[in-house]
């Protein structure tokens, strides 16, 4: 850090000759009027006499700074260096490949954002090493939902790159499967005849009062005649002699069975704001006659299809199968023929052919799971040989089905390889709190021409060819030092505010995931190529103020490690990295430019930001910094509530609503404890390891619980606030040896069952001390409430009554 220097100590050279002359004017009158030669020897000496002084006084003046300056740096006291921003960008390139050294050689791929009469150009880079781009687009975005298929993707108006971007929207029913039909061809010498037979066979299923099934028959070709199956709601209310509703009144339509299957159309009566509100959503009560429905109580002017509503749901393979067993028992003699079935999706065939290869192919059910799922498509322009990377938001650990769609139609017999890459928490598009982004790579290889992909109903936004990003670009330098002392050289680089291995470690306490902090501590930082030896990587051995900008030569870095350079050596800055620290932090789609070299490959032709960057920080001020390290203590933890505090204190204000619990070995050793589950046989790996390592863990070991009342917490905030928590610790066991180990733990927030509901003295509740009934957490665990114990990782957060014999 820097100190304020004292007040100075210097003595001017001109003001001691001014006032050597005023002296001798007082005592010889007449010496003053002479004129005075500059070759007088005797003024000669006084002139060197002054400047001697001036420059003896200089020093003195500064040695006292500098012993300062050099003691506060043995404590430790250096100004916190400014921290980058991060983000991650979308990318729309021209070709499939990689952006190889893109994250360790300048002057490649260079991302900006636009210069504002506010903000100057902010420049970005890559984290990772060789990430994948591919020539694809976000074509379709459905959810499923009760068996239903829905369009969910969001306009996107003319937001940049709007085509690698999917987020979801409201859902509206799909209209994919409103006109499928299923086609029966059959092979014959002569297909009239064939013709001939299904007509009648079909009028045998009209009068069987199948009326929502609506069959056709032609020949097709010399050898082929065909039968066309469809599902049509509106043929079956004019079977009933129904051709319209105007007039009002009660409907009822034929609504019979297949042979052997008891499905028919999911229907329901729409939410039309003209109908009975006792009838909006409902299914078609049984008609008067068998094997009919009816709706009754219908206004005048409404059309069929403001009425019913048909679920966008496809038929079911069996129902393709029972059309034809009907079909062909109504006529005997078709049960000869095995016909070759195809399904149409008819005008949604050419939107969405991807949907048809779906349910042709059988993999219908994949989409269609209990509680829903989101389904992607992404086409693939111009597939090459590298994986397709995907960017998810909103979800807390997602779970990725990926299907190939065949170039040559048709879908991959089996799944896509799914691995995940990284992810990184991020301001979420509504400025509410944060949002996890995880990313993930398919391998697709040449021969697919899309990609569908199946996830959780949690996934808010997919986004295609995501790149992690840092607000810590190259730093061309270029200059060839001479080392001329063995002794440390003081060196200022071009730039202030470096990205050094200090300024990183300061990035990573940041809540970042483990693979994003493993891609930081890889990300080379800079380079200095020493003649005629290994070059020095990330400044190992080299002392660097990069709040300064400034480097020291045979001195040693942050670690104690030296890089001895002998006098003469030659070494050249290649390059470094800085930041713009808080100023990084960039609304949604600022990063809007590409600079690279004309013949580079893979060529990319745009990029932006769908989210906001952020973790960007200002280097400390010489205040902050002089209060951080002189400013008055506030005590050293001792109590279990002490450590409660410090440990809010640096989980900062992400923790408000956190459960923090600390247990000291007295907690633990004096009073009858316990981990939750009660029974280890129900639990983890980890919760039976938790409870291993607490009952042999000693009086300098703390346990630490964290946690919410409402859920469970979210894993990436859980790693992050592990670290934090740790490294509180280790900085304070420096003053405090006492404690030397700390075990953090989730909290697991229970429901007392009882009939029986106690007083209790706050939420979390932990002592059980006086407690009859049973415990249950979210999981679905249960256990009855054990006699006085004190639960360490969990803690009673609501009561509930026992349900009745009746009660559901």
């Amino acid at each position: 850090m820097r100190i304020r220097p004292p007040d100075s100590l210097k003595l001017d050279q001109d003001e001691l000759l001014d006032a050597l002359r005023e002296r001798l004017a007082e005592r010889m009158p007449g010496w003053s009027d002479r004129e005075r030669s500059p070759t007088d020897p005797s003024w000669m000496l006084v002139e060197e006499a002054a400047w001697l002084v001036e420059r003896l006084s200089q020093q003195l003046d500064d040695y006292p700074l500098a012993v300062l300056q050099q003691f506060v740096h043995m404590l430790g006291g250096r100004l916190l260096p400014a921290r980058p921003a991060m983000g991650f960008l979308v990318v729309q390139p021209r070709e499939a490949g990689l952006l190889k050294g893109a994250h360790a050689r300048p002057g490649l791929w260079r991302f900006l954002s636009s210069q504002t009469e506010e903000r100057d150009i902010i420049e970005f880079a890559v984290v990772e090493p060789d990430p994948p781009v591919q020539p694809a687009r976000v074509d379709a975005l459905l959810r499923t939902a009760g068996g239903e298929l829905w369009t969910a993707l969001a306009e996107q108006g003319d937001e940049p790159l709007a085509a690698l971007q999917g987020r979801l929207g409201d859902p509206e029913r799909s209209t994919a499967f409103d006109d499928e039909r299923i086609e029966f061809r059959l092979n014959a010498s002569n297909p009239e005849s064939v013709r001939q037979q299904l007509e009648q066979a079909i009028e045998v299923v009209i009068g069987q009062g199948i009326g929502w099934l609506r069959l056709q028959a032609e020949v097709e070709d010399d050898r082929t005649a065909c039968l066309t199956a469809a599902i049509d709601v509106s043929h079956a209310f004019a079977q009933d002699g129904t051709s319209g509703v105007a007039d009002g009144g009660s409907l009822s339509a034929a609504w019979g069975q297949l042979e052997g299957s008891s499905w028919t159309p999911p229907v329901r009566v729409s939410t039309h704001r003209a109908l009975p509100a006792a009838l909006r959503g409902q299914r078609p009560l049984p008609g008067k006659s068998p094997d009919t429905i009816a709706i009754g109580d219908v206004p005048a002017g409404l059309s069929l299809d403001d009425v019913l509503e048909v679920a966008a749901t496809p038929v079911p393979a069996e129902v393709v199968h029972a059309i034809w067993r009907t079909v062909s028992q109504a006529e005997t003699s078709l049960l000869a023929f095995t016909p070759r079935v195809r399904r149409v999706l008819g005008k949604a065939e050419s939107e969405l052919g991807w949907l048809g290869e779906v349910v042709r192919g059988g993999a219908w059910p994949q989409l269609d799971r209990p509680g829903g799922r989101l389904v992607v498509h992404v086409a693939l322009d111009a597939p090459g040989a590298v994986p397709l990377r995907v960017a998810l938001t909103g979800a807390k650990e997602p779970v990725v089905d990926a299907l190939g769609v065949l170039a040559s139609g048709g879908l991959t017999a089996e799944p896509l390889p799914v691995r995940r890459v990284w992810s990184l928490p991020l301001p979420a598009p509504s400025g509410e709190g944060l949002e996890s982004v995880h990313t993930v790579e398919i391998d697709v290889g040449s021969a697919l021409s899309g990609v569908v992909l199946v996830l959780r109903p949690d996934v808010r936004g997919v986004f295609v060819n995501p790149i992690l990003t840092i607000n810590a670009p190259f730093v061309r330098d270029g200059r060839r030092l001479k080392v001329s002392r063995a002794v440390p050289e003081t060196v200022r680089l071009l730039e202030q505010d470096l990205v050094t291995p200090a300024s990183r470690a300061r990035l990573a306490e940041e809540p970042l995931s483990a693979s994003a902090r493993a891609l930081l501590a890889a990300m080379p930082l800079s380079r200095l190529d020493v003649v005629g030896a290994t070059p020095i990587l990330d400044f190992e051995g080299v002392e660097v103020d990069g709040s300064e900008g400034t480097m020291r030569l045979n001195a040693p870095d942050q670690e104690g490690a030296v890089r001895r350079l002998d006098p003469g050596a030659r070494v050249r800055v290649a390059w470094y990295r800085r930041t713009d620290g808080a100023a990084g932090e960039l609304e949604p789609g600022a990063l809007g430019h590409v600079e690279q070299p004309p013949r580079l490959r893979p060529s990319l032709l745009a990029a932006t930001n769908p989210l906001a960057t952020w973790f960007g920080g200002d280097r400390e001020t010489d205040e902050a910094c002089r209060e951080r390290i002189f400013g008055p203590a506030t005590g050293l933890p001792v109590m279990p509530g002490d450590w409660e505090r410090v440990l809010r204190q640096a989980l900062r204000g992400r923790a408000r609503e956190w459960v923090v619990r600390v247990w000291g070995h007295a907690e633990r050793a004096l009073i009858d404890s316990a981990t939750w589950p009660l029974d280890l046989a129900m639990g983890d790996m980890h919760s039976r390891a938790l409870a291993n390592r607490i009952s042999h863990a000693g009086p300098e070991t703390l346990l630490v619980v964290i946690g919410i009342t409402d859920g469970t917490l979210d894993p990436e905030e859980l790693s992050w606030a592990t670290l934090v928590i740790e490294r509180t610790v280790e900085r304070l066991r420096q003053r405090l040896p006492v404690i030397r180990e700390v075990v953090v733990t989730r909290f697991w927030p229970l429901t007392l069952v009882t009939e029986h509901p106690p007083d209790l003295p706050g939420s979390p509740w932990f002592d059980l001390d006086g407690c009859v009934g049973e415990l249950r957490d979210a999981a679905g665990r249960r256990a009855p409430v054990p006699r006085g114990r004190l639960l360490l990782n969990a803690g009673v957060v609501a009561v509930a009554q026992p349900l009745g014999e009746g009660d559901a």
